[in-house]
């Protein structure tokens, strides 16, 4: 039967004062809802490591306060932190949510009454429109709902109580307001014509933002990230005009706001990114040509997009495996937690040249996805060791199940932007989900356990995709986290002397956890170049030459790669030639 948990459910179990600067503040609060232990909202778990049923639904709410202005920025999340995380299935313990909101009550400044208007815009970019007085009981609501229809098409609407005042597929720049000609007061939500079902609504002179708008399943052990503002401005002259000019600003400052970009040389001379070159850079015909290739499957993406109906709070921005992909309706996706890193180039191409359409438009969006949904999100829960906060298996399609549904690979992670997210938007809620990310990754790879008793599945340490990119995640940990980072640098560089000691000493990298004799059977050629090279000159720029080995991999890998695996005329690369797939060398 159904449940309604409400503020006076929430329980607050953390809470921190995030940032006090000169300029903003930003306050943390997380926690659970509760029904009173009636077993309604409670997660029926049981698996070989915990046994005790705990609440099903649990938030994170981080509100930024700016100096001088009467805005609040809100990143509100929910989630669905059910699951054994034992692998037996990932889409058994899923829930059907009605509607979730966060609201704010702004009656003490606006009496809603005749003397108060309701405003809404949506359909026009230019304009916004009064949808009659207000009243305690009169709700003005734009929604992005579900889509429906055969052929499939996204759906939105502005409604006044029962009555639909405009209709259409979306809306740019959706916003509710109230006034009664002193003050005004309203609030947005971003990529809201992207992520059904979703909308903004005022009643009386209650503020919501309705994060879930229509019912939707929530899969097993998923959050659904969102990020919204309410503002609050007198009026000077005209209401109408005023919350339009308000618009387009509060919805760029949580789409779109500043970012901060140097110049690429300085990144190389901080010792903190390899060289991306110097302003002045001559434009080769190679670099002219990978720049042309970048745009042109930017632009696809978008297009990609309305192809596979990749819209949904728990699916847009991720990328298909078949980029060319058709699907008739979003429950047909089936997509793959950012496929070889798409976002980490394109956030490449953002320290390069500055460009914020390489940060918007796909990759920071892609990064809040895979963080805080696609990877197994139970919350603070403790009762898994191997999988929270990472990848736990390589696709899932229909509705709510994305990401869970598909077959059990754990190594489809491609978590390489994650760190460059964290650096150019540090925020509470994902530095919490890095130190649970490096919590996991600490248990699973234990370092106490002997090479030779590990388990091949959750305990071997092989230089392989999904190791590598589970050491990314304890590297994130030891770099940005607070909680526990002091364990996961410890641990972090107790992983790195057994690399170089048994999979680096040779100058290139050495798959097996235990490299028996001189054998030295190489990762795949390709994982080689497009993940774990980077990874370990990222240890090396952080922590220098450890144990005096790491230096001779950084320089050797590559100049191993030249020499053995990539097909030559002479001196010179045959780019169409064929290069190896793996090298198995003795040393």
């Amino acid at each position: 039967s159904p449940v309604s948990l409400t503020a006076a459910d929430a329980s607050v179990t953390y809470f921190e004062i995030s940032e006090v600067g000169p300029v903003k503040a930003t306050a943390l609060v997380e926690g659970v809802f509760s029904s009173g232990n009636n077993g309604l909202s409670m997660c029926q778990t049981a698996n070989n490591y915990y046994v005790t049923d705990y609440e099903a639904f649990s938030y994170s709410l981080a509100l930024t306060f700016f100096r001088g202005k009467r805005n609040v920025k809100v990143q509100y999340h929910i989630r669905n932190q059910c699951s054994d995380a034992d692998g037996t299935s990932w889409t058994d313990q899923f829930f059907r949510v009605d509607k979730a909101s966060y609201s704010l009550d702004f009656t003490q400044g606006i009496t809603p009454n005749a003397s108060s208007t309701h405003y809404y815009g949506g359909p026009s970019d230019s304009t916004v429109s009064s949808s009659g007085n207000s009243g305690a009981s009169v709700t003005t609501m734009v929604e992005q709902r579900k889509g429906s229809g055969s052929p499939w098409r996204r759906r939105t609407r502005v409604r006044r109580n029962s009555s639909t005042l405009a209709s259409g597929t979306s809306y740019d720049a959706p916003i509710v307001a109230i006034s009664d000609g002193s003050v005004l007061a309203g609030a947005t939500l971003s990529n809201m014509r992207y992520r059904e079902p979703q909308a903004v609504r005022v009643k009386g002179s209650v503020i919501s933002l309705d994060v879930i708008s229509q019912r939707q399943v929530v899969g097993e052990g998923k959050g659904i990230w969102n990020h919204g503002i309410f503002f609050v401005d007198n009026v000077v002259s005209n209401a109408a005009t005023e919350i339009q000019d308000l618009r387009w600003s509060m919805l760029l400052e949580i789409e779109r706001g500043l970012l901060i970009h140097a110049a690429r040389q300085y990144y190389a001379s901080s010792g903190a990114m390899p060289p991306l070159g110097h302003e002045n850079a001559i434009d080769t015909t190679m670099k002219t040509s990978y720049m042309s290739m970048m745009d042109s499957l930017h632009t696809d993406t978008f297009t990609q997009w309305e192809r596979a109906k990749t819209y949904g709070s728990q699916l847009w921005p991720d990328i298909q495996f078949d980029g060319y992909q058709v699907n008739s309706n979003p429950s047909q996706n089936s997509v793959y937690h950012g496929y070889w890193n798409p976002h980490a180039h394109e956030l490449l191409e953002f320290f390069r040249s500055g460009d914020p359409k390489w940060a918007h438009d796909l990759a920071l969006p892609l990064c809040w996805l895979t963080t805080y949904t696609a990877y197994l999100n139970v919350g603070q829960e403790t009762h898994d060791y191997a999988r929270s906060g990472l990848c736990i298996n390589s696709s899932g399609d229909g509705d709510g199940q994305w990401h869970r549904s598909g077959f059990g690979s754990d190594d489809y992670m491609y978590n390489l932007a994650l760190k460059h997210a964290y650096v150019l938007r540090p925020d509470p809620i994902h530095r919490r989900r890095i130190e649970i990310a490096g919590r996991t990754v600490r248990g699973r790879y234990d370092r106490s356990v002997p090479e030779r008793d590990r388990d091949i599945y959750l305990e071997r340490l092989d230089v392989a995709r999904g190791v590598i990119q589970h050491m990314e995640a304890g590297m994130n940990c030891a770099e940005f986290g607070q909680a526990g980072a002091g364990r996961c640098d410890t641990w972090f560089l107790a992983v790195m002397s057994e690399f170089i000691a048994d999979n680096l000493s040779t100058g290139s990298i050495c798959q097996n956890d235990i490299v028996d004799g001189r054998k030295c059977g190489q990762a795949q050629t390709f994982m080689q170049v497009s993940m774990m090279y980077e990874f370990f000159v990222r240890v090396y720029l952080h922590y220098g030459d450890l144990d005096g080995g790491l230096l001779n991999a950084v320089t050797g890998i590559p100049e191993g790669l030249y020499d053995y695996g990539i097909d030559k005329n002479g001196a010179a690369i045959n780019y169409l030639g064929s290069h190896a797939y793996y090298l198995d060398c003795t040393t």
